[in-house]
């Protein structure tokens, strides 16, 4: 109905138009109304003859040889940028950061402070190590003893001397017979064979070997051991086989914090075992100071008996040195670990990288800054072993297509977890680049200009289910070849069969068809 109405009005509309005009009037709209509907007939009818000779557009191809390819192509690799001389900052105790002086961008001098630990009872303990040796200082000025009472002290520092020997043996076999060697397959043999994969397997093999022979011994001599022997010696035997247990200690640390999650351990798995090793490394540290400790003390009676044998009657000795050395060794130890909450830069520079603020909890091992010297900027970049064959130590390369570099140092081995190789770019000075970004570094070398390997752009491939083709030109018609494909190097990839070097194909075959009528570009 709605229709209709509308119809109704449009011809009113006409009749209006043209009544009651008089007969001039509408003569002359009538005629205007002709000349509008002839011209646009006409105007469509012109537009579909010029449509219909209208010639399609031949696309235009280029066409290039592998020599030619090669020549003018680019291998672009993605680098981190780096200082040259740069250090990272961890924590060596854990605990709540109490202050971060400095901020993200901050010019810093050597020795200046990064963050503070939470340090109160350290604090505390050096004021007391203080108080004790301030009054080993006053009773070694006012006390004197005799030749006998150093003799006596001498034999306590060596009973003491032979009591920390064979208690370092207790505590170092502990370690290793009930906490390290669940992870070795065959501890005892000349193959341990680590079961950890992230650990340094080399390193855990070669020491665990050693350990095998000079645990035993240790053994024996804490059987044999008396007063009269070499403790000196026999202090340094010690120490030397706890630091090497140490090492072992800390590359399983690093393993469990790199540790992939597996079926023989869970997340939470590794989280107890760093947690428990971290208070192995703790009971090995406080070991060692010990054994210092009880050198410390025969070092300090062998110098009291020294000093009473110079008196003129050898009877009248000062006997209170002895504690002042054993009071200072107590300060010196209160005051590391003091210092330990102290985070300080080791080298002036700029403070790249600032990972805490005040009120974080960390742990030991945190990281928690990145400083860099003004000692230049370096790129490193990882490469598959397809692609180093195009690096050599001289190289020059391209940085962003701005800047260039010299590519000094390429690692002599393969990673076995990445299968990659390290490869390391110094930069020219002056070039705009951001300590931890990124940059694509291109490559032209004469080692790649004269590989005899078959490489054509990836663009150039049509790529199937199991290798592809390529277009070459015949009669101005893009013709497929079938071609077998090798590895990909960079931007390019190695036709294995297929085509020769000196065949002539399409450098961009994408979104084209065969059978297509092409013009090769000139």
């Amino acid at each position: 109905m709605y229709f209709i109405t509308i119809i109704v009005s449009v011809f009113k509309d006409l009749i209006h138009f043209f009544w009651p005009l008089n007969i001039k009037r509408k003569l002359f709209r009538f005629i205007a109304l002709l000349l509008i509907i002839v011209g646009t007939i006409y105007l469509l009818n012109r537009d579909t003859v010029s449509d219909e000779k209208t010639a399609p557009v031949v696309p235009l191809v280029s066409v290039g040889t592998v020599a030619s390819v090669l020549n003018s192509s680019e291998t672009s690799f993605i680098g981190n940028i780096r200082s040259v001389s740069e250090a990272q900052i961890q924590a060596e105790t854990g605990g709540r950061i109490t202050s971060v002086p400095v901020k993200a961008g901050s010019k810093v001098a050597a020795g200046s402070i990064i963050a503070t630990i939470e340090n109160a009872s350290e604090r505390a303990s050096v004021l007391q190590a203080q108080g004790s040796y301030e009054a080993a200082q006053a009773g070694s000025a006012q006390s004197d003893v005799g030749i006998t009472e150093a003799q006596n002290a001498k034999k306590q520092a060596q009973d003491n001397a032979v009591t920390t020997y064979k208690n370092a043996y207790t505590s170092v076999s502990g370690i290793v017979y009930g906490s390290l060697d669940q992870f070795y397959s065959n501890p005892s043999s000349q193959v341990p064979g680590v079961r950890l994969s992230s650990a340094d397997v080399s390193l855990q093999n070669t020491e665990r070997v050693k350990l095998a022979a000079t645990l035993p011994t240790w053994q024996q001599n804490t059987l044999s051991l008396n007063s009269d022997d070499d403790l000196n010696s026999a202090l340094n035997e010690a120490e030397v086989v706890a630091k090497q247990v140490l090492v072992l200690v800390d590359d399983f640390i690093r393993a469990f914090t790199k540790a992939s999650i597996n079926e023989q351990y869970s997340e939470a798995d590794y989280i107890a075992l760093g947690t428990k090793f971290n208070g192995i490394r703790s009971q090995l540290v406080a070991l060692l100071s010990s054994i210092d400790s009880a050198r410390t003390g025969l070092k300090a009676a062998e110098e009291a008996i020294k000093r009473a044998n110079i008196s003129a009657s050898g009877s009248v000795v000062s006997s209170a040195d002895a504690q002042v050395k054993i009071a200072l060794g107590s300060l010196r130890a209160a005051q590391a670990n003091f210092e330990k909450t102290i985070l300080r830069s080791p080298i002036s520079g700029t403070v790249d990288v600032l990972r805490v603020k005040t009120g974080d909890y960390i742990s030991a091992f945190t990281p928690v800054a990145q400083v860099s010297s003004a000692g230049g900027l370096e790129i490193s970049l990882f490469v598959g072993e397809n692609d180093l064959a195009l690096f050599t130590v001289g190289n020059t390369v391209s940085i962003n297509g701005t800047a260039t570099g010299t590519v000094v140092n390429i690692a002599p081995a393969i990673d076995p977890l990445t299968f990659k190789t390290e490869i390391k770019i110094s930069v020219a000075d002056g070039t705009n680049l951001t300590t931890g970004g990124t940059a694509t570094v291109s490559l032209i070398s004469d080692k790649q200009n004269n590989d005899t390997r078959i490489l054509v752009p990836i663009t150039a491939v049509k790529f199937a289910d199991t290798d592809g083709s390529i277009f070459i030109v015949e009669d101005n018609q893009l013709k497929s070849l079938p071609v077998v494909l090798g590895p990909v190097v960079g931007s390019l990839v190695t036709i294995v069969s297929g085509i020769e070097r000196d065949t002539v194909f399409v450098i961009d075959g994408r979104g084209k068809t065969e059978g297509l009528t092409v013009e090769v570009k000139q």
